[in-house]
């Protein structure tokens, strides 16, 4: 009997023996792991291997892969000992008993068995040089003793979900990576697991990205942009007669070394009731000034192509000054005209509309004037408008109306009729100093309550006012086909450049009704002069008056995009999409914004991206409260808006379309 029980105890210490040496046969200077994932299918075990280089070619010259597992210094393995489809069995004593809990399987053994046993592990995992920074907790990170079994089915639970994401992603890690990115996809898991518990109601869905193996910061510093930030400054009063109130912004300061630089936009508004005919000043110590006429070295007034200011417009430039803070407009000088009052137009029967162009923007092009104007058609009669035709010369481009001929034009196909109280609004671009007022109108009304009709032709005058309309409940530009793919930028802070780049090629289509692929690289390699950053950051309205100065942009085809900052290669023999102006609506005002996307198109638009819940956002309309909206991270294009379920929201062109709540 003696003999028997000797024997059994000797195998014991055998058995225990070899365990023991298959938990330490590994040392973490033995290899360096170059990472190169494949997936090998065990059954129900999903498994990644990584090739290692062995540099000692001992006790692994027969292994050249690692499991999962044993990248974690053996914690998996340990780990894997725990059977989460029995928490109770026996089995887990096997592979945890001694090893892990110090309990055999058994949970109620003493605490004095468990802190030996910890003691023991403790001692292990120094001589293997594993350095755990939680006293108490076993390899997997987890308490010891019964609580720590939930701990290692969440470990096993995480380990299956990383495998899953790296596969679908199909990330490759370097040996001084793995932990370190493993440990930030489960604070990732774990953030996006909080914030489903913590908001069921939400608009929207999170879910892991393909940033969920980054950290926060590491996430802002390679996807955000952080040049500076938009700055509002102080509102200058004027002494103008005029009423114009002055409005000046720090957009970029920096330091050479010696002196301080600021880049300031300057928003010249007209509050007044009447026309600013004339606007001059002084500003010293200019390094640049773009968007105002130079009188003298230090006297400038509007540009010749504005010509006037109208009661409530604006006009914007913009300076680089040697100084740290704005300085006030000095000896500012201002000539104004009344704006003549309309005669109302009396209604003469039943079908009656009244039409006003407003003039959103002119320029002078090879000796020629040109204008963009907006028309507003609204039904104030008493009978629906079935159909409105009229006449219009040197007409170069015209949208939201349909043409009949060279000169002639009526209302679109899918507004074939303007109800009682309602309006239709178009656009053109005409070859000519001031607006001309539609010629031979014709309009064709049913009466309400019958169905008898008069028809009228009338030639009515136009009349010059603020663009006042109602615009459409929801937009989406894609569907007119003028929103490009969405390309990726990769790593380089140049989402300026494909913001600009966006608006620019809908734009385009729209005019045009053809697509181009224009050059990000190109403003991101050529635009540093105009105040943007590279790689760094910068913004679109520097772009656009680079593309405006410069005669066009070349196409991604001449200049592919490489992510990375390159000296400038523009080719002018390949400008291609050159714009006559730009103009910026103003800020934080969603409805100014609004107002431009469903009368004009896409937009250009930066906005705060630095939220966590912008990392792991899935699908729905995106909304977070720390998000701020004075912080402007990333640029985009607005292509949309609309409702659901109450909420309005943006549509907006990224690395991926985000709903986004107004």
């Amino acid at each position: 009997m003696k003999v028997s029980i000797l024997f059994v105890l000797i195998i014991f210490l055998l058995f225990s023996s070899l365990f023991t040496f298959s938990l330490c046969k590994h040392d973490n200077d033995d290899y360096d792991i170059k990472v190169n994932t494949k997936v090998k299918d065990q059954g129900d075990e999903i498994t990644v291997k990584v090739i290692i280089k062995n540099n000692h070619n001992h006790d692994h010259e027969h292994q050249p892969h690692k499991e999962l597992d044993d990248i974690q210094d053996d914690k998996a393995n340990r780990c894997k000992g725990f059977n989460i489809n029995n928490n109770n069995s026996e089995n887990d004593s096997d592979s945890l008993g001694s090893d892990i809990d110090g309990s055999g399987g058994d949970i109620s053994n003493d605490s004095n068995n468990d802190n030996e046993n910890n003691e023991e592990n403790a001692k292990r995992l120094h001589n293997h040089g594993h350095h755990h920074h939680h006293d108490g907790r076993d390899i997997c990170g987890c308490i010891f003793g019964r609580y720590g079994k939930d701990c290692r089915k969440r470990e096993l639970e995480y380990q299956n979900s990383f495998i899953q994401w790296s596969n679908q992603f199909n990330r490759t890690y370097r040996a001084d990576q793995f932990l370190l990115k493993y440990e930030a996809f489960k604070d990732s898991s774990r953030f996006i697991e909080q914030y489903k518990r913590e908001n069921q109601n939400s608009t929207m869905e999170l879910g892991l990205t393909q940033f969920s193996d980054m950290t926060h910061d590491e996430f802002l510093n390679i996807y955000t942009s952080k040049l500076y930030e938009f700055n509002l400054n102080e509102t200058t009063p004027s002494n103008s007669p005029c009423s114009v109130n002055i409005t000046q912004t720090i957009i970029n300061s920096w330091n050479d070394g010696n002196q301080d630089f600021t880049q300031v936009q300057v928003i010249i508004t007209n509050n007044g009731p009447t026309t600013i005919r004339s606007f001059s000043f002084k500003l010293n110590n200019i390094i640049s000034i773009w968007e105002v006429e130079t009188l003298s070295s230090n006297s400038y007034q509007l540009p010749n192509w504005v010509g006037n200011i109208s009661s409530g417009s604006s006009h914007s430039f913009g300076y680089i000054q040697q100084s740290n803070q704005t300085t006030p407009l000095t000896d500012e000088t201002s000539t104004c005209d009344e704006l003549p009052t309309p005669t109302p137009t009396t209604p003469t029967s039943s079908c009656n509309a009244n039409v006003t162009q407003t003039i959103t923007s002119s320029w002078r092009e090879n000796n020629q004037d040109y204008i963009q104007v907006e028309t507003i058609i609204t039904n104030i009669g008493q009978s629906i408008i079935q159909s409105y035709t009229f006449e219009l010369n040197d007409i170069q481009s015209i949208w939201e109306i349909q043409t009949l001929s060279n000169n002639t034009f009526t209302l679109p196909n899918w507004k074939n009729s303007i109800e009682v109280g309602s309006s239709h609004t178009f656009g053109y671009i005409q070859k000519a100093y001031s607006i001309n007022p539609l010629l031979s109108v014709n309009k064709v009304c049913q009466e309400s309550s019958s169905s008898s009709s008069s028809n009228i032709t009338t030639d009515e005058p136009s009349k010059s006012r603020l663009l006042k309309w109602s615009r459409p409940i929801s937009i989406d530009w894609r569907t007119w086909g003028m929103v490009s793919k969405v390309k990726n930028q990769g790593s380089c802070g140049s989402c300026y450049a494909f913001s600009t780049v966006g608006a620019l090629e809908a734009h385009y289509y729209r005019k045009n009704n053809r697509m181009l692929n224009l050059s990000e690289q190109n403003l991101v390699d050529c635009t540093r002069n105009y105040g943007n950053g590279e790689c760094s950051g910068g913004w679109m309205h520097n772009c656009f008056r680079y593309i405006k100065e410069n005669g066009g942009i070349n196409l991604q085809s001449t200049y592919p995009y490489e992510g990375r900052v390159g000296l400038c290669r523009y080719n002018s023999g390949d400008a291609q999409s050159r714009i006559s102006n730009y103009v910026m609506i103003k800020q934080h005002d969603e409805e100014d914004l609004a107002n431009a996307v469903a009368s004009v198109g896409p937009v250009s638009v930066a906005y705060d991206a630095s939220t966590r819940e912008f990392m792991y956002y899935s699908s729905g309309i995106y909304n977070s409260d720390s998000c701020d909206k004075y912080r402007t991270t990333h640029a985009v294009v607005v292509v949309g808006y609309g409702i659901e379920n109450g909420v309005d929201f943006w549509i907006i062109k990224v690395k991926y379309i985000i709903l986004c709540p107004i």
